[in-house]
C-alpha cells in the first residue's frame, strides 16, 4: 500500500483514515435521529434477522440497515416500492466506503400524519373530559345479553363468539354487523352504536376488530366515533387491534381490552369458576343443614325427656305416693297415741281402784272424752290441711297439662316420629301426621 506509506505527507490521508473523519462528520453532524421518507428497493432479510435495504426517491438513493433488535417491533411487513418512513442515525460504513443509514424505527408513509393528527385529537377530548374516569360506567357483573359491534365476516367475531360459548354459553349476543375499515366506517360504526342504544336489547357493548396498522385502525380515531361512545347509555368496552395499539375509542370507552378475545373475557363470567363456587357453597350449605338438623334433634330429644319426667301424669303418681305416706304416717301417730291413752287409762284404773272409784271414772271419763276430742279435730286438722294442698298442687298441674289445653278445643299435631311441628313451612306434602285431642287421636295426611 503505497499511499500508507506517504500517509505521513501534509494534506494527504489514507483510505481508512480519510473515511474515519467523514464517519465522525457525519456521526457528529447527525447525533440525533432523523426522520427520512421514500420508496424501499433491493430489500433482504439475513438469516442472522438483520434487514439491508435500499430507500430511494426520484433522484438519489442511500442504503440502510434496520438491526433484528429494533425491527421486532415492526408493526408493518418491509417489501420492494413500499412508500416508508424510517428513524434513523447517518453513518459510514467504512469497509465499503458505503454512506448508510442505520433504522431504528419505520412506519408507512402518511403515518406520521395520521399520528400527528390522533395526538391533537387525544389532547382535545382529554381537556374537554371525554376520557375523565368519573364518568365511565361500571360493566355488569352477570350480563343476559351483549351487543358486539364489528365486522360480520371478520375474525375478530369469530373470536368472541369463541371465548363468550368456552366461558358462559348462557349469555345471549346481539351482532350489529357494521364496516370497521374504510372511508365510511366511521359513520357506520356511529349507526351501530345509535341501534344498540335504541333497541336496549343488550346490557354491555361490545366495539370490536383484529389487529392492523393505524390507517386500517383509522375508523376508531375518528371524533365522531369517540363522542357517540361516550354519548352511549350502554356500557363501551373496546377491543380493537393488538396489545400495543391505542385509539382514541379506547380512551373514550368505560374499559379497553387488548384484544377482542380479551373484551369477551371481560364481559363474561368463568362458567367453569362460577360452577365450581355454587357447588362449592352448596357443600357448605348442606354441611351447615346436616349440623343446624343435628342440633334441632338433640334439643328436641332434651325436651321430650323433660317432658316425659315432668309430665302431669307422673307428677300425680307421685303425689299420690306421697299422700299414701302422709296418711299411713298420720294413721300409725293416731294409733300410738291412743296406746298411750289406753296405758294411761289402765293406770288411772289401777289408782281407781285404790281410790274413791266412782267419783275417779267420772273425772277420767271427762277427761279421756275431752282428750278423744281433741284429738279427733287434731287429726281432722291435719288431714284437711294435706287433703287441701293435694288438691291444690293437682288443680295447678291440671291447668299446667296440655291435655287441658286439649278440653279446651286445641290439638296436638305430630309427625311419624313423635315429633311436635309446630310450623306450616315443616311438613311436606303427602306426609302422615297424628292429631291428639281430647278424647283421642286422629290419623291425617297433607294435601
Amino acid at each position: 500500500m503505497k499511499e500508507t506509506k506517504r500517509s505521513g505527507e501534509a494534506g494527504i490521508y489514507t483510505v481508512s483514515r480519510l473515511l474515519g473523519e467523514i464517519r465522525r462528520a457525519v456521526v457528529s453532524e447527525f447525533s440525533a435521529a432523523i426522520r427520512v421518507e421514500g420508496e424501499i428497493s433491493n430489500f433482504i432479510r439475513a438469516a442472522s434477522g438483520h434487514m439491508y435495504f435500499t430507500v430511494k426517491d426520484h433522484a438519489a438513493q442511500i442504503r440502510c440497515a434496520m438491526f433484528r433488535g429494533k425491527n421486532r417491533a415492526l408493526k408493518m411487513i418491509p417489501e420492494n416500492g413500499a412508500q416508508v418512513v424510517l428513524r434513523a442515525r447517518p453513518d459510514c460504513y467504512e469497509p465499503r466506503g458505503d454512506l448508510q443509514l442505520i433504522v431504528e424505527q419505520m412506519e408507512p408513509a402518511g403515518v406520521g400524519e395520521l399520528q400527528r393528527r390522533f395526538e391533537i385529537l387525544k389532547r382535545k377530548l382529554h381537556r374537554e373530559g371525554l376520557f375523565d374516569e368519573a364518568r365511565k360506567r361500571p360493566l355488569p357483573a352477570w350480563p343476559r345479553t351483549v351487543g358486539i359491534i364489528t365486522s360480520g365476516q371478520g375474525a375478530a367475531l369469530r373470536d368472541v363468539i369463541a371465548v363468550m360459548e368456552k366461558r358462559c354459553a348462557a349469555i345471549d349476543l346481539v351482532v350489529y354487523p357494521t364496516p370497521v375499515q374504510g372511508a365510511g366506517a366511521p359513520a357506520e360504526i356511529c349507526r351501530a352504536l345509535e341501534l344498540a342504544n335504541r333497541h336496549r336489547k343488550a346490557e354491555v357493548l361490545l366495539l370490536v376488530r383484529g389487529g392492523g396498522s393505524i390507517e386500517d385502525l383509522s375508523a376508531f380515531n375518528s371524533e365522531a366515533v369517540a363522542r357517540k361512545i361516550a354519548a352511549s347509555e350502554l356500557p363501551v368496552v373496546s377491543g380493537i387491534g393488538h396489545e400495543i395499539d391505542f385509539t382514541i375509542a379506547d380512551f373514550a370507552g368505560d374499559c379497553r381490552a387488548p384484544t377482542p378475545s380479551a373484551a369477551a373475557e371481560r364481559v363474561s363470567p368463568d362458567g367453569h369458576g362460577v360452577r365450581a363456587g355454587l357447588l362449592e357453597t352448596l357443600r357448605r350449605l348442606h354441611y351447615l343443614m346436616e349440623d343446624g338438623i343435628g342440633e334441632k334433634l338433640e334439643y328436641l330429644r332434651r325436651l321430650k325427656t323433660g317432658l316425659l319426667r315432668s309430665h302431669p301424669e307422673n307428677r300425680i303418681r307421685n303425689l299420690t305416693r306421697q299422700f299414701d305416706e302422709l296418711q299411713g304416717k298420720l294413721t300409725a301417730a293416731a294409733e300410738n297415741r291412743l296406746a298411750v291413752e289406753r296405758r294411761r287409762a289402765a293406770h288411772t284404773g289401777a289408782l281407781l281402784a285404790r281410790s274413791n272409784l266412782p267419783a275417779l271414772v267420772q273425772m277420767h271419763r271427762a277427761r279421756l272424752r275431752h282428750d278423744i276430742r281433741e284429738l279427733a279435730a287434731a287429726c281432722g286438722g291435719i288431714l284437711s290441711g294435706k287433703i287441701r294442698r293435694i288438691e291444690k298442687l293437682a288443680s295447678k298441674l291440671d291447668t299446667l297439662s296440655p291435655y287441658a289445653t286439649l278440653k279446651r278445643g286445641y290439638a296436638i299435631v305430630t309427625d311419624e316420629k313423635g315429633v311436635v311441628i309446630r310450623s306450616a313451612g315443616s311438613v311436606r306434602k303427602d306426609q302422615s301426621l297424628d292429631i291428639l285431642v281430647e278424647d283421642g287421636g286422629i290419623a291425617a295426611k297433607v294435601i
